[in-house]
C-alpha cells in the first residue's frame, strides 16, 4: 500500500463519523488543518488569510489532512478487529465482481463465486460500472473526459522548509491553495510522522504546457 500523493481531506462532519468508530487521529499521523489561506497564484498575494478559520468553534470537530494508505490502514485494522461492538469484517482481495445483482443483493465474483447480504455498496468511484445494474439499464452513460488533469505528487517536508523562499508555506502545518485563471494547486502536510507534504495541480487539458503548469512540474510555483 505505497500509493503516490494520495492525499485526502476529512472535512468537520467526516470527523464526527471516524469518531464515532472509535478511529484515533494521532494513530494514523493526521495533520490538524488550522492555518490555511488561499493565495492567488500570479501575484502571490493572500486573498483568505484563514481560510476554514476555527473548524473545533465552529463545529466541533477539526479538519485534517492525510495520506490515503494511513485513513484506510486504521479503517482495516478497526473493521477486521475481533474486539468491540459488532461482528468483525472479513476483507477479500483481488476479488473481482463481475456480476452485481440490486434486486437479490448478491454478486457474483471472477471466479463463480455468488456471495448474499443485506446490502451491497458498490465504491469504485465514478468509473463503477454498478449503476447500470442498479438501473437495469445497459445504456447509462458512464463518466467522461471532462477536459481537466489533477497531477499529485508527495515531497519531503525537509526539502520544502530547506528553501527560504517556499518554507514559511509550511510552517506549522499550514495549507496553501493557489488559484490562477489556468487551474490551481494545492500544498498540504499529510504525514505527521514522516513529514510528507502533497502537491496536487488541476488545470485544462488544453493548458497542460502552459507556463503555470511547467513551472509546477518545474518545483516552482509562479
Amino acid at each position: 500500500m505505497h500509493e503516490v500523493s494520495a492525499a485526502i481531506t476529512i472535512k468537520p462532519n467526516a470527523s464526527r463519523v471516524l469518531k464515532s468508530w472509535d478511529f484515533v487521529p494521532e494513530r494514523s499521523g493526521m495533520v490538524a488543518l488550522r492555518g490555511m489561506s488561499l493565495i492567488d497564484g500570479t501575484s502571490m498575494k493572500t486573498l483568505v488569510p484563514t481560510y476554514y478559520k476555527d473548524c473545533e468553534l465552529m463545529w466541533v470537530l477539526q479538519m485534517y489532512a492525510v495520506h490515503r494508505v494511513d485513513l484506510h490502514s486504521q479503517l482495516r485494522q478497526l473493521a477486521t478487529q475481533v474486539e468491540g461492538p459488532g461482528r468483525s469484517c472479513e476483507v477479500r482481495v483481488r476479488a473481482k465482481v463481475v456480476d452485481p445483482d440490486a434486486q437479490t443483493q448478491k454478486v457474483t465474483t471472477e471466479d463463480g463465486e455468488v456471495l448474499q447480504t443485506d446490502l451491497v455498496v458498490a465504491a469504485n468511484g465514478v468509473h463503477s460500472t454498478a449503476v447500470k445494474h442498479v438501473l437495469d439499464d445497459d445504456k447509462i452513460v458512464q463518466a467522461g473526459d471532462t477536459g481537466w488533469a489533477c497531477m499529485r505528487r508527495l515531497v519531503p517536508r525537509d526539502e520544502i522548509l530547506a528553501d527560504p523562499e517556499m518554507a514559511h508555506m509550511i510552517v506549522d502545518f499550514a495549507a496553501r491553495y493557489f488559484t490562477v485563471a489556468d487551474g490551481a494547486a494545492g500544498l498540504i502536510c499529510i504525514r505527521v510522522e514522516s513529514a510528507l507534504c502533497s502537491v496536487s495541480t488541476w488545470i485544462d487539458y488544453d493548458l497542460l504546457y502552459s507556463p503555470f503548469c511547467l513551472a509546477i512540474h518545474a518545483g516552482h510555483f509562479p
